[in-house]
């Protein structure tokens, strides 16, 4: 086996097997904060308040940087499979029965269950959906109404919905998807950025404490299946900018392009106007779909998730009569 292949292939393996233990042990080490947290609730007499919510803290922290380290986890672990793939493609008997070779897909088939724990989890979720806007919006605004019908619509379609966690877009779109019973409304707070904020509005039903802007927005394109910017400030358009750069960088990888659902006025003149100085590909513009009511935004969001579903349906049908033709061929 080449020295230097054989020396990628260890650097590799040893990525993903640092960061397969990091995970385990902020697993254990949140199990151990759940059952504090539990312990405190339960008490009798009740917990002091102030102990019940930093137990609450922890655990969400925890939760926090699982959710950071498994990110990591996935990609190191994409990053080998392809390289021992690749391996396993040329063919060489000497390079498939070397130590290195074998230590690296034992890895993989020891951290595994690790990754598909995170699939699974992301698929409990649901489809998730993302919405940006103004941390300013009042309820004398006329969009808190039509923000307010937006998060109920989300919510009665089963719609995982994702903001900021605060006030403005935030409370409005998670007021109304609170109508809904059992929604699933998740606020991205930074409390290091807002230290004078108790914590995320009170219908939010998930907080995820972030710990900075870069990581908050990572978080909220992690697993996101739509994202839908609506009237904002600096903030909104740099979520804006970030989204519109990461369609057209998934476009150059021959990916899918992301539902990127952008409220007409004023985005639509402000979006137009800069492209051209940024050299974007034609295809980048397309990915934005200008929106100017929630039934527009709800029939585009129900679309995409039917043609999800359409397609995960035409695999396994393509997978089955494929095996319905192996074994009829073999019989």
């Amino acid at each position: 086996m080449a020295a230097e292949s054989k020396r990628q292939l260890g650097i590799k393996t040893r990525a993903v097997k640092r960061l397969a233990a990091d995970v385990r042990s902020y697993l254990a080490e949140k199990a151990t904060l759940q059952s504090r947290l539990h312990a405190l609730s339960t008490q009798v007499p009740a917990a002091d308040a102030g102990d019940l919510r930093r137990a609450r803290e922890f655990v969400e922290e925890a939760e926090a940087t699982i959710v950071d380290v498994r990110q990591r986890l996935q990609e190191s672990y994409n990053t080998l499979e392809r390289y021992t793939e690749e391996i396993e493609m040329s063919g060489d008997a000497d390079v498939l029965a070397d130590q290195s070779f074998i230590d690296a897909r034992n890895m993989l088939n020891d951290i595994a269950p690790l990754v598909r724990v995170e699939a699974d989890e992301h698929k409990e979720h649901g489809f998730k959906v993302a919405v940006f806007g103004s941390g300013q919006l009042t309820e004398d605004d006329e969009l808190w109404s039509t923000t307010e019908e937006l998060g109920e619509r989300l919510a009665q379609g089963g719609y995982h919905v994702l903001s900021g966690g605060y006030n403005g877009t935030s409370e409005a779109l998670s007021f109304g998807a609170s109508r809904v019973q059992g929604a699933r409304i998740e606020g991205v707070t930074v409390p290091s950025l807002y230290p004078s904020r108790p914590g995320p509005n009170q219908y939010i039903k998930t907080e995820t404490k972030a710990t900075d802007l870069n990581h908050r927005m990572q978080l909220l394109q992690q697993h996101t299946d739509a994202f839908i910017v609506l009237p904002g400030g600096l903030g909104t358009m740099s979520a804006l900018t970030r989204l519109m750069h990461q369609s057209s960088v998934e476009q150059n990888a021959s990916k899918p392009p992301l539902l990127l659902l952008v409220w007409n006025d004023p985005w639509q003149s402000i979006i137009r106007s800069i492209l051209p100085q940024l050299n974007l590909l034609p295809e980048s513009i397309e990915a934005v779909k200008f929106v100017s009511s929630v039934d527009e935004i709800v029939a585009a969001v129900d679309a995409m998730k039917q043609r999800r579903k359409s397609s995960r349906v035409g695999v396994h049908g393509v997978a089955a009569s494929a095996a319905s033709s192996s074994s009829s061929s073999s019989s």
